[in-house]
Protein backbone atom coordinates (compact mmCIF):
# COMPACT_ATOMS: atom_id res chain seq x y z
CA UNK A 1 0.00 0.00 0.00
CA UNK A 2 2.28 3.08 -1.63
CA UNK A 3 1.80 6.24 0.54
CA UNK A 4 3.88 8.64 -1.16
CA UNK A 5 3.80 11.48 -2.63
CA UNK A 6 2.10 12.17 -6.20
CA UNK A 7 4.39 11.96 -8.94
CA UNK A 8 5.45 14.92 -11.19
CA UNK A 9 4.68 14.59 -14.95
CA UNK A 10 7.24 12.86 -17.05
CA UNK A 11 7.64 11.54 -20.81
CA UNK A 12 7.21 7.88 -19.31
CA UNK A 13 5.24 6.45 -16.38
CA UNK A 14 8.81 5.01 -14.57
CA UNK A 15 11.33 3.40 -16.24
CA UNK A 16 10.85 0.29 -18.04
CA UNK A 17 6.88 1.08 -17.70
CA UNK A 18 5.25 1.70 -21.03
CA UNK A 19 1.38 3.45 -21.04
CA UNK A 20 -1.46 1.33 -20.74
CA UNK A 21 -3.89 0.29 -23.39
CA UNK A 22 -7.21 2.13 -24.21
CA UNK A 23 -9.50 -0.47 -22.00
CA UNK A 24 -7.07 -0.35 -18.75
CA UNK A 25 -6.59 3.51 -19.49
CA UNK A 26 -10.51 3.60 -19.14
CA UNK A 27 -10.51 1.46 -15.80
CA UNK A 28 -7.83 4.40 -14.78
CA UNK A 29 -10.23 7.17 -15.63
CA UNK A 30 -13.32 5.47 -14.16
CA UNK A 31 -11.86 5.78 -10.58
CA UNK A 32 -9.12 7.64 -10.45
CA UNK A 33 -10.43 11.46 -9.12
CA UNK A 34 -10.04 14.46 -11.63
CA UNK A 35 -10.64 16.98 -8.83
CA UNK A 36 -6.86 16.63 -7.29
CA UNK A 37 -8.07 15.52 -3.91
CA UNK A 38 -6.37 13.16 -1.92
CA UNK A 39 -8.85 11.05 -0.36
CA UNK A 40 -6.91 9.04 2.42
CA UNK A 41 -5.99 12.41 3.62
CA UNK A 42 -9.24 14.29 3.51
CA UNK A 43 -12.01 11.77 4.67
CA UNK A 44 -13.28 8.69 5.65
CA UNK A 45 -15.45 6.09 4.42
CA UNK A 46 -15.49 4.46 0.67
CA UNK A 47 -14.48 7.30 -1.78
CA UNK A 48 -17.15 8.68 -3.61
CA UNK A 49 -15.54 7.84 -7.04
CA UNK A 50 -16.31 4.07 -5.69
CA UNK A 51 -18.97 4.53 -3.90
CA UNK A 52 -20.95 5.34 -7.07
CA UNK A 53 -20.42 1.70 -8.54
CA UNK A 54 -21.92 0.14 -5.42
CA UNK A 55 -25.22 -1.33 -5.04
CA UNK A 56 -26.92 -2.98 -2.22
CA UNK A 57 -29.50 -5.93 -1.81
CA UNK A 58 -31.64 -7.00 0.65
CA UNK A 59 -30.60 -10.59 1.83
CA UNK A 60 -32.95 -12.76 4.14
CA UNK A 61 -30.49 -15.07 5.13
CA UNK A 62 -32.71 -16.64 8.10
CA UNK A 63 -32.82 -20.11 5.58
CA UNK A 64 -28.85 -20.73 6.33
CA UNK A 65 -29.05 -21.54 10.25
CA UNK A 66 -26.05 -21.28 11.81
CA UNK A 67 -22.98 -20.12 10.84
CA UNK A 68 -19.08 -19.99 12.52
CA UNK A 69 -18.40 -16.64 10.84
CA UNK A 70 -21.61 -15.00 12.57
CA UNK A 71 -21.35 -13.25 15.84
CA UNK A 72 -24.35 -13.47 16.40
CA UNK A 73 -24.44 -17.15 16.32
CA UNK A 74 -21.76 -16.81 19.62
CA UNK A 75 -24.39 -15.35 21.64
CA UNK A 76 -21.94 -12.90 22.90
CA UNK A 77 -21.35 -9.24 21.60
CA UNK A 78 -18.74 -8.83 19.06
CA UNK A 79 -15.64 -6.85 18.81
CA UNK A 80 -14.48 -6.58 15.27
CA UNK A 81 -11.14 -4.50 15.88
CA UNK A 82 -8.24 -5.18 18.31
CA UNK A 83 -9.05 -2.92 21.12
CA UNK A 84 -12.44 -1.25 19.32
CA UNK A 85 -16.18 -2.83 19.89
CA UNK A 86 -18.20 -3.24 16.83
CA UNK A 87 -21.84 -3.18 17.12
CA UNK A 88 -23.32 -5.77 15.59
CA UNK A 89 -25.78 -4.49 12.30
CA UNK A 90 -28.86 -4.58 11.71
CA UNK A 91 -29.94 -8.73 10.57
CA UNK A 92 -31.79 -7.26 7.79
CA UNK A 93 -28.80 -4.84 6.35
CA UNK A 94 -28.42 -4.57 2.68
CA UNK A 95 -25.33 -6.15 1.29
CA UNK A 96 -23.48 -4.11 -1.09
CA UNK A 97 -22.38 -5.51 -4.25
CA UNK A 98 -20.92 -4.47 -7.50
CA UNK A 99 -22.49 -5.81 -10.94
CA UNK A 100 -19.36 -6.10 -12.81
CA UNK A 101 -21.75 -6.42 -16.47
CA UNK A 102 -23.33 -3.70 -16.19
CA UNK A 103 -20.15 -1.38 -14.74
CA UNK A 104 -17.59 -3.70 -17.29
CA UNK A 105 -15.40 -0.82 -16.97
CA UNK A 106 -14.24 -2.07 -14.07
CA UNK A 107 -13.65 -5.54 -15.08
CA UNK A 108 -9.62 -5.39 -14.94
CA UNK A 109 -7.63 -8.62 -15.11
CA UNK A 110 -8.74 -11.31 -12.99
CA UNK A 111 -12.28 -9.88 -12.71
CA UNK A 112 -12.75 -10.79 -16.23
CA UNK A 113 -13.09 -15.02 -15.10
CA UNK A 114 -15.87 -13.47 -13.21
CA UNK A 115 -17.46 -12.10 -16.26
CA UNK A 116 -16.86 -15.36 -18.29
CA UNK A 117 -17.84 -17.86 -16.01
CA UNK A 118 -21.70 -15.96 -14.98
CA UNK A 119 -22.02 -13.77 -17.98
CA UNK A 120 -25.11 -11.58 -16.35
CA UNK A 121 -24.40 -12.91 -13.40
CA UNK A 122 -20.98 -11.91 -12.39
CA UNK A 123 -20.98 -10.28 -9.45
CA UNK A 124 -18.07 -8.64 -6.97
CA UNK A 125 -19.74 -8.86 -3.46
CA UNK A 126 -18.19 -6.31 -1.28
CA UNK A 127 -17.96 -8.18 1.89
CA UNK A 128 -17.70 -6.39 5.29
CA UNK A 129 -14.14 -7.35 5.90
CA UNK A 130 -12.92 -5.12 2.71
CA UNK A 131 -13.81 -1.92 3.87
CA UNK A 132 -13.35 -2.77 7.62
CA UNK A 133 -9.51 -3.69 6.90
CA UNK A 134 -8.94 -0.64 5.08
CA UNK A 135 -10.11 1.48 8.00
CA UNK A 136 -7.55 -0.03 9.59
CA UNK A 137 -4.43 0.64 7.14
CA UNK A 138 -5.33 3.89 6.89
CA UNK A 139 -5.68 4.60 10.75
CA UNK A 140 -2.41 3.09 10.64
CA UNK A 141 -1.20 5.43 7.80
CA UNK A 142 -2.47 8.55 9.87
CA UNK A 143 -1.01 7.27 13.09
CA UNK A 144 2.92 5.63 12.22
CA UNK A 145 4.35 8.63 12.60
CA UNK A 146 7.37 9.77 10.68
CA UNK A 147 10.47 7.33 12.17
CA UNK A 148 11.25 4.21 9.28
CA UNK A 149 11.01 1.93 12.62
CA UNK A 150 7.23 2.63 12.32
CA UNK A 151 7.20 1.50 8.29
CA UNK A 152 6.16 -1.64 8.91
CA UNK A 153 2.68 -0.52 10.44
CA UNK A 154 1.68 0.16 6.79
CA UNK A 155 2.63 -2.92 5.19
CA UNK A 156 0.22 -5.77 5.64
CA UNK A 157 -0.28 -9.79 4.74
CA UNK A 158 -3.76 -10.71 3.97
CA UNK A 159 -4.22 -13.95 4.61
CA UNK A 160 -7.22 -16.50 5.41
CA UNK A 161 -9.22 -19.40 4.34
CA UNK A 162 -8.90 -20.48 0.86
CA UNK A 163 -11.44 -18.80 -1.39
CA UNK A 164 -13.12 -16.69 1.29
CA UNK A 165 -12.58 -13.72 -1.18
CA UNK A 166 -9.47 -12.20 -0.74
CA UNK A 167 -8.75 -12.01 -4.51
CA UNK A 168 -11.77 -10.11 -4.75
CA UNK A 169 -10.64 -8.24 -1.77
CA UNK A 170 -7.31 -7.37 -3.43
CA UNK A 171 -9.48 -5.87 -6.43
CA UNK A 172 -11.32 -3.66 -4.24
CA UNK A 173 -8.05 -2.10 -2.49
CA UNK A 174 -6.94 -1.08 -5.47
CA UNK A 175 -10.13 0.30 -6.31
CA UNK A 176 -10.53 2.53 -3.32
CA UNK A 177 -7.30 3.15 -3.43
CA UNK A 178 -7.45 4.48 -6.87
CA UNK A 179 -10.29 6.36 -6.04
CA UNK A 180 -8.89 8.16 -3.19
CA UNK A 181 -6.37 9.56 -5.69
CA UNK A 182 -3.06 7.23 -4.39
CA UNK A 183 -0.34 5.74 -6.32
CA UNK A 184 -0.53 2.03 -6.62
CA UNK A 185 1.64 -0.78 -7.71
CA UNK A 186 -0.39 -3.12 -8.42
CA UNK A 187 0.95 -7.12 -9.34
CA UNK A 188 -1.77 -9.22 -10.63
CA UNK A 189 0.89 -12.00 -11.36
CA UNK A 190 4.51 -12.77 -11.42
CA UNK A 191 4.77 -11.39 -15.09
CA UNK A 192 3.22 -8.29 -15.29
CA UNK A 193 2.70 -4.94 -13.31
CA UNK A 194 0.70 -1.52 -13.65
CA UNK A 195 1.49 1.36 -11.86
CA UNK A 196 -1.54 3.85 -11.52
CA UNK A 197 -0.40 7.33 -10.64
CA UNK A 198 -1.69 11.32 -11.01
CA UNK A 199 -0.22 11.48 -14.73
CA UNK A 200 -2.11 8.12 -15.94
CA UNK A 201 -1.68 4.04 -15.93
CA UNK A 202 2.03 2.53 -16.76
CA UNK A 203 2.60 -1.28 -17.64
CA UNK A 204 5.45 -3.09 -17.71
CA UNK A 205 5.75 -6.76 -19.13
CA UNK A 206 8.26 -8.19 -16.47
CA UNK A 207 9.25 -11.17 -18.74
CA UNK A 208 10.87 -8.58 -21.26
CA UNK A 209 11.88 -5.87 -19.09
CA UNK A 210 14.78 -5.50 -16.50
CA UNK A 211 12.40 -4.91 -13.26
CA UNK A 212 11.18 -8.03 -11.47
CA UNK A 213 8.65 -8.40 -8.40
CA UNK A 214 10.52 -10.15 -5.47
CA UNK A 215 10.50 -13.92 -6.03
CA UNK A 216 8.99 -14.03 -2.57
CA UNK A 217 5.55 -13.08 -4.80
CA UNK A 218 5.94 -15.89 -7.13
CA UNK A 219 5.55 -18.54 -4.33
CA UNK A 220 2.04 -20.36 -3.51
CA UNK A 221 0.74 -19.55 -0.31
CA UNK A 222 1.31 -21.31 2.94
CA UNK A 223 2.97 -21.14 6.38
CA UNK A 224 6.54 -20.77 4.87
CA UNK A 225 5.88 -18.30 2.53
CA UNK A 226 3.78 -16.77 5.50
CA UNK A 227 6.54 -16.07 7.58
CA UNK A 228 9.55 -15.05 4.70
CA UNK A 229 7.02 -12.25 3.31
CA UNK A 230 6.45 -10.50 6.70
CA UNK A 231 10.10 -11.07 7.54
CA UNK A 232 11.35 -9.78 3.96
CA UNK A 233 8.64 -6.88 3.99
CA UNK A 234 8.13 -5.98 7.96
CA UNK A 235 4.52 -6.68 7.39
CA UNK A 236 2.09 -7.60 9.95
CA UNK A 237 -0.48 -10.22 9.33
CA UNK A 238 -4.26 -9.77 8.76
CA UNK A 239 -6.99 -12.69 9.06
CA UNK A 240 -9.81 -12.41 7.06
CA UNK A 241 -13.34 -13.78 8.01
CA UNK A 242 -15.09 -16.58 6.09
CA UNK A 243 -18.49 -15.66 4.56
CA UNK A 244 -20.84 -14.43 6.63
CA UNK A 245 -24.81 -15.60 6.23
CA UNK A 246 -25.37 -11.92 5.07
CA UNK A 247 -22.85 -11.99 2.04
CA UNK A 248 -23.68 -15.69 1.47
CA UNK A 249 -27.50 -15.19 1.03
CA UNK A 250 -26.70 -11.62 -1.42
CA UNK A 251 -24.57 -13.95 -3.46
CA UNK A 252 -27.07 -16.91 -4.22
CA UNK A 253 -29.89 -14.21 -4.15
CA UNK A 254 -27.86 -12.20 -7.62
CA UNK A 255 -27.90 -15.28 -9.00
CA UNK A 256 -31.18 -16.29 -8.73
CA UNK A 257 -32.47 -12.55 -9.87
CA UNK A 258 -31.00 -13.57 -13.03
CA UNK A 259 -31.15 -17.18 -13.25
CA UNK A 260 -34.09 -18.09 -11.58
CA UNK A 261 -34.68 -21.43 -9.18
CA UNK A 262 -32.95 -23.58 -11.43
CA UNK A 263 -30.26 -25.68 -9.41
CA UNK A 264 -27.29 -25.10 -12.57
CA UNK A 265 -27.77 -20.75 -12.17
CA UNK A 266 -27.19 -21.29 -8.86
CA UNK A 267 -25.12 -23.77 -8.28
CA UNK A 268 -22.66 -24.30 -11.42
CA UNK A 269 -19.38 -24.88 -9.38
CA UNK A 270 -18.72 -28.79 -9.17
CA UNK A 271 -19.85 -30.00 -5.74
CA UNK A 272 -16.44 -30.18 -2.70
CA UNK A 273 -15.40 -34.08 -2.85
CA UNK A 274 -15.46 -36.10 -0.21
CA UNK A 275 -13.56 -35.04 3.15
CA UNK A 276 -12.82 -38.73 3.80
CA UNK A 277 -9.48 -38.65 1.91
CA UNK A 278 -8.26 -35.21 3.19
CA UNK A 279 -9.26 -36.31 6.69
CA UNK A 280 -7.55 -39.71 6.72
CA UNK A 281 -4.08 -37.85 5.01
CA UNK A 282 -4.80 -35.08 7.90
CA UNK A 283 -5.12 -37.91 10.53
CA UNK A 284 -2.04 -39.98 9.50
CA UNK A 285 0.56 -37.16 10.56
CA UNK A 286 0.34 -34.24 13.78
CA UNK A 287 -3.23 -33.02 12.70
CA UNK A 288 -2.67 -30.25 14.76
CA UNK A 289 0.29 -28.81 12.76
CA UNK A 290 1.36 -26.96 10.15
CA UNK A 291 -1.40 -28.66 7.89
CA UNK A 292 -4.03 -26.60 9.00
CA UNK A 293 -3.25 -23.70 6.75
CA UNK A 294 -2.22 -25.64 3.40
CA UNK A 295 -2.80 -29.09 1.69
CA UNK A 296 -5.36 -31.39 3.34
CA UNK A 297 -6.36 -29.01 5.79
CA UNK A 298 -7.78 -26.85 3.85
CA UNK A 299 -10.38 -29.26 3.30
CA UNK A 300 -10.67 -30.02 6.75
CA UNK A 301 -10.57 -26.66 8.77
CA UNK A 302 -11.56 -23.11 8.84
CA UNK A 303 -9.39 -20.19 9.88
CA UNK A 304 -10.66 -17.51 11.31
CA UNK A 305 -9.43 -14.35 13.58
CA UNK A 306 -8.35 -15.25 16.52
CA UNK A 307 -11.15 -14.58 19.17
CA UNK A 308 -11.05 -13.48 22.75
CA UNK A 309 -13.18 -13.98 25.29
CA UNK A 310 -13.25 -12.04 28.79
CA UNK A 311 -15.30 -13.76 31.10
CA UNK A 312 -16.19 -10.44 33.10
CA UNK A 313 -17.73 -8.67 30.51
CA UNK A 314 -18.96 -11.80 28.23
CA UNK A 315 -17.22 -10.23 25.27
CA UNK A 316 -14.98 -11.19 22.28
CA UNK A 317 -12.04 -9.30 20.42
CA UNK A 318 -11.03 -10.30 16.94
CA UNK A 319 -7.48 -10.14 16.95
CA UNK A 320 -6.41 -10.05 13.16
CA UNK A 321 -3.15 -10.70 13.73
CA UNK A 322 -3.48 -13.80 14.85
CA UNK A 323 -5.72 -17.12 14.19
CA UNK A 324 -7.41 -19.93 14.94
CA UNK A 325 -9.12 -22.94 13.17
CA UNK A 326 -12.43 -24.77 13.59
CA UNK A 327 -14.35 -27.16 11.57
CA UNK A 328 -15.64 -26.35 8.42
CA UNK A 329 -18.75 -27.65 9.14
CA UNK A 330 -20.70 -29.91 11.37
CA UNK A 331 -20.86 -32.95 9.23
CA UNK A 332 -16.85 -32.98 8.53
CA UNK A 333 -16.46 -32.55 12.13
CA UNK A 334 -18.62 -35.66 12.61
CA UNK A 335 -16.54 -37.26 10.01
CA UNK A 336 -13.45 -36.01 11.95
CA UNK A 337 -14.90 -37.82 15.27
CA UNK A 338 -15.76 -40.81 13.03
CA UNK A 339 -12.30 -41.82 11.52
CA UNK A 340 -10.63 -40.35 14.46
CA UNK A 341 -11.04 -43.68 16.22
CA UNK A 342 -8.66 -45.47 14.53
CA UNK A 343 -5.52 -43.00 15.39
CA UNK A 344 -6.49 -42.72 19.10
CA UNK A 345 -3.38 -43.20 20.41
CA UNK A 346 -1.52 -40.98 18.17
CA UNK A 347 -4.18 -38.26 18.98
CA UNK A 348 -4.21 -38.56 23.11
CA UNK A 349 -0.32 -37.92 22.69
CA UNK A 350 -1.29 -35.04 20.58
CA UNK A 351 -3.87 -33.50 22.55
CA UNK A 352 -1.80 -32.06 25.14
CA UNK A 353 0.32 -29.47 22.62
CA UNK A 354 -2.88 -28.56 20.36
CA UNK A 355 -5.16 -27.77 23.63
CA UNK A 356 -2.10 -25.35 25.05
CA UNK A 357 -2.25 -23.33 22.44
CA UNK A 358 -5.03 -21.24 21.22
CA UNK A 359 -4.82 -21.61 17.44
CA UNK A 360 -6.11 -25.66 17.42
CA UNK A 361 -7.33 -25.42 21.35
CA UNK A 362 -11.09 -25.03 20.15
CA UNK A 363 -10.76 -28.34 17.42
CA UNK A 364 -8.83 -29.89 19.67
CA UNK A 365 -11.08 -29.62 22.59
CA UNK A 366 -13.94 -30.65 20.35
CA UNK A 367 -12.17 -33.81 19.46
CA UNK A 368 -11.13 -34.43 23.20
CA UNK A 369 -15.24 -34.16 24.48
CA UNK A 370 -15.73 -36.70 21.42
CA UNK A 371 -13.45 -39.08 22.20
CA UNK A 372 -14.95 -38.52 25.41
CA UNK A 373 -18.38 -39.55 24.43
CA UNK A 374 -17.52 -42.02 22.20
CA UNK A 375 -15.96 -43.79 25.18
CA UNK A 376 -18.61 -43.59 27.84
CA UNK A 377 -21.59 -44.16 25.62
CA UNK A 378 -20.07 -47.83 24.54
CA UNK A 379 -19.40 -48.23 28.54
CA UNK A 380 -15.27 -48.21 28.04
CA UNK A 381 -15.18 -45.57 30.53
CA UNK A 382 -17.16 -45.02 33.71
CA UNK A 383 -18.39 -41.48 35.34
CA UNK A 384 -16.40 -40.21 37.86
CA UNK A 385 -17.77 -41.13 40.85
CA UNK A 386 -18.97 -37.52 42.24
CA UNK A 387 -21.58 -38.33 39.56
CA UNK A 388 -23.22 -41.49 41.81
CA UNK A 389 -23.59 -43.35 38.83
CA UNK A 390 -21.21 -45.09 36.33
CA UNK A 391 -22.40 -44.93 33.00
CA UNK A 392 -24.72 -43.07 30.80
CA UNK A 393 -27.83 -44.11 29.10
CA UNK A 394 -28.49 -41.90 26.23
CA UNK A 395 -27.59 -39.18 24.26
CA UNK A 396 -29.43 -35.85 23.14
CA UNK A 397 -28.29 -33.62 20.32
CA UNK A 398 -28.77 -29.89 21.55
CA UNK A 399 -29.60 -28.39 17.76
CA UNK A 400 -29.35 -24.45 17.62
CA UNK A 401 -27.25 -21.89 19.84
CA UNK A 402 -26.81 -21.77 23.32
CA UNK A 403 -29.54 -19.54 23.72
CA UNK A 404 -32.52 -21.23 21.46
CA UNK A 405 -31.41 -24.93 21.11
CA UNK A 406 -33.72 -27.59 21.02
CA UNK A 407 -33.03 -31.61 21.26
CA UNK A 408 -32.85 -34.47 18.88
CA UNK A 409 -34.57 -36.77 19.60
CA UNK A 410 -36.96 -34.73 21.19
CA UNK A 411 -36.91 -36.32 24.64
CA UNK A 412 -35.69 -39.56 26.81
CA UNK A 413 -37.11 -39.62 29.64
CA UNK A 414 -34.11 -41.87 31.10
CA UNK A 415 -30.82 -40.91 32.96
CA UNK A 416 -28.16 -40.12 33.10
CA UNK A 417 -28.71 -38.12 30.00
CA UNK A 418 -25.71 -37.02 28.08
CA UNK A 419 -25.88 -34.02 26.22
CA UNK A 420 -24.25 -32.88 23.00
CA UNK A 421 -24.15 -29.30 20.70
CA UNK A 422 -24.09 -29.96 17.30
CA UNK A 423 -23.30 -26.18 16.52
CA UNK A 424 -19.79 -25.49 16.47
CA UNK A 425 -20.68 -22.13 17.56
CA UNK A 426 -22.03 -23.48 21.13
CA UNK A 427 -21.05 -21.36 23.90
CA UNK A 428 -20.50 -21.91 27.42
CA UNK A 429 -20.24 -25.62 27.58
CA UNK A 430 -19.23 -28.27 25.46
CA UNK A 431 -21.57 -31.13 26.40
CA UNK A 432 -23.16 -31.59 29.51
CA UNK A 433 -24.84 -34.47 31.86
CA UNK A 434 -27.63 -34.76 33.08
CA UNK A 435 -28.25 -37.11 36.37
CA UNK A 436 -31.61 -37.30 38.77
CA UNK A 437 -29.79 -34.80 41.34
CA UNK A 438 -26.64 -33.02 39.33
CA UNK A 439 -26.11 -30.84 35.83
CA UNK A 440 -22.29 -31.64 35.02
CA UNK A 441 -21.64 -28.52 32.76
CA UNK A 442 -18.15 -29.65 30.60
CA UNK A 443 -15.96 -27.59 29.09
CA UNK A 444 -12.60 -29.35 27.04
CA UNK A 445 -12.31 -26.18 24.36
CA UNK A 446 -13.31 -23.11 25.88
CA UNK A 447 -11.27 -22.53 28.97
CA UNK A 448 -12.60 -19.30 30.22
CA UNK A 449 -15.59 -19.87 32.19
CA UNK A 450 -18.88 -18.05 30.97
CA UNK A 451 -20.98 -18.64 34.02
CA UNK A 452 -23.85 -16.23 32.61
CA UNK A 453 -24.17 -18.32 29.47
CA UNK A 454 -24.14 -21.30 32.09
CA UNK A 455 -27.24 -19.98 33.80
CA UNK A 456 -28.98 -19.29 29.96
CA UNK A 457 -27.85 -22.87 29.18
CA UNK A 458 -29.32 -24.43 32.46
CA UNK A 459 -32.92 -22.59 32.31
CA UNK A 460 -33.51 -23.43 28.50
CA UNK A 461 -33.34 -27.11 29.41
CA UNK A 462 -36.91 -27.64 30.04
CA UNK A 463 -37.87 -25.86 27.37
CA UNK A 464 -35.84 -26.57 25.02
CA UNK A 465 -34.27 -30.41 25.62
CA UNK A 466 -36.98 -31.11 27.78
CA UNK A 467 -35.11 -32.16 30.54
CA UNK A 468 -36.72 -30.93 33.83
CA UNK A 469 -34.73 -29.70 36.61
CA UNK A 470 -36.52 -30.76 39.78
CA UNK A 471 -34.39 -32.74 42.22
CA UNK A 472 -31.72 -30.97 40.59
CA UNK A 473 -29.55 -29.84 43.81
CA UNK A 474 -26.17 -29.04 42.46
CA UNK A 475 -24.38 -28.06 39.17
CA UNK A 476 -21.02 -29.28 38.55
CA UNK A 477 -18.70 -27.07 36.27
CA UNK A 478 -16.38 -29.61 34.98
CA UNK A 479 -13.18 -28.46 33.03
CA UNK A 480 -11.43 -31.44 31.31
CA UNK A 481 -8.57 -31.67 29.83
CA UNK A 482 -4.98 -33.81 29.27
CA UNK A 483 -2.43 -31.70 31.43
CA UNK A 484 -2.91 -32.08 34.58
CA UNK A 485 -1.03 -29.32 35.61
CA UNK A 486 -2.99 -27.02 33.53
CA UNK A 487 -6.34 -28.55 34.83
CA UNK A 488 -5.43 -27.36 38.46
CA UNK A 489 -4.34 -23.97 36.80
CA UNK A 490 -7.65 -23.49 35.43
CA UNK A 491 -9.69 -24.68 38.68
CA UNK A 492 -7.97 -22.55 40.74
CA UNK A 493 -8.94 -19.82 38.25
CA UNK A 494 -12.10 -20.81 37.63
CA UNK A 495 -13.01 -21.45 41.67
CA UNK A 496 -12.46 -17.76 42.64
CA UNK A 497 -14.32 -16.02 39.48
CA UNK A 498 -17.02 -18.24 40.61
CA UNK A 499 -16.52 -17.20 44.56
CA UNK A 500 -16.42 -13.62 43.73
CA UNK A 501 -19.57 -14.35 41.75
CA UNK A 502 -21.60 -15.96 44.86
CA UNK A 503 -20.92 -12.87 47.09
CA UNK A 504 -23.24 -10.32 44.70
CA UNK A 505 -26.43 -9.41 45.25
CA UNK A 506 -29.19 -10.72 42.30
CA UNK A 507 -28.68 -6.80 41.32
CA UNK A 508 -24.92 -7.12 41.26
CA UNK A 509 -24.73 -10.48 39.50
CA UNK A 510 -27.01 -9.35 36.37
CA UNK A 511 -24.62 -6.24 36.14
CA UNK A 512 -21.68 -8.39 36.23
CA UNK A 513 -23.03 -11.00 34.30
CA UNK A 514 -24.39 -8.43 31.22
CA UNK A 515 -27.85 -10.27 31.81
CA UNK A 516 -30.82 -8.15 31.34
CA UNK A 517 -32.58 -9.51 35.06
CA UNK A 518 -30.96 -12.10 37.45
CA UNK A 519 -34.06 -13.25 39.86
CA UNK A 520 -34.11 -15.06 43.41
CA UNK A 521 -34.05 -18.58 41.58
CA UNK A 522 -31.11 -17.78 39.06
CA UNK A 523 -29.39 -16.17 41.93
CA UNK A 524 -30.13 -19.21 44.17
CA UNK A 525 -29.07 -21.45 41.01
CA UNK A 526 -25.45 -19.92 41.29
CA UNK A 527 -24.95 -20.98 45.14
CA UNK A 528 -25.30 -24.42 44.07
CA UNK A 529 -22.36 -24.74 41.38
CA UNK A 530 -18.92 -26.03 41.77
CA UNK A 531 -15.91 -25.78 40.03
CA UNK A 532 -13.91 -29.62 39.07
CA UNK A 533 -11.57 -30.77 37.21
CA UNK A 534 -10.33 -34.37 35.73
CA UNK A 535 -7.91 -35.22 33.15
CA UNK A 536 -9.13 -37.46 30.14
CA UNK A 537 -7.30 -40.38 28.77
CA UNK A 538 -9.28 -42.93 26.14
CA UNK A 539 -8.63 -45.92 27.60
CA UNK A 540 -7.99 -44.89 31.64
CA UNK A 541 -11.04 -42.49 31.53
CA UNK A 542 -11.11 -39.76 33.77
CA UNK A 543 -8.44 -38.82 36.55
CA UNK A 544 -9.04 -36.44 39.40
CA UNK A 545 -7.05 -33.18 39.61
Amino acid sequence: MASGNTLTTTADPLPGFEWGDKSTQAFYNALWPHDNIRFLEASVGEPPALRKFIETLSTDDEWLGSNPTEESSMDIDSLDEEGDEAQCGDKNEPAPFINLKTHSVLVFEELHNEVVLHGDRATMIVRDEYPLFMEHAISCLRNRGNTLDNQWLVRFFVTGQSGIGKTFGAYYILFYLLASGQPVLFIPSPDVAYFFSAIGLGLIDVGEGDWHPPSILKTARCVPTMKRFLKYFGAQRWFMKAWTNKEIAAATLRRFDTGGPIARSLFDAPPPPSPDKYIQNALAGNIFGSGLLNGDGERVFLIQPLAVFDGVSGRVSFQRTDYRAEYLSVHIAHKMFELAQGHLERLQGQLPAAISIHTTRSVAGKLLEAMMHHTLIRHIVQLPAVFGTEHIVGTLQLVGKATNFVSRPERIDDRPLYLQPESLNFTGVDAIIVTDTKICLFQTSQYTPNFGMMLRIIARLPGGAKVALHGINEVLYCLIGVDCYRVQALVAEAKRTLEDLQRLDPHQLCEALDMRETNIATHQRLSTFRVIGYTFHYQHGFTSV
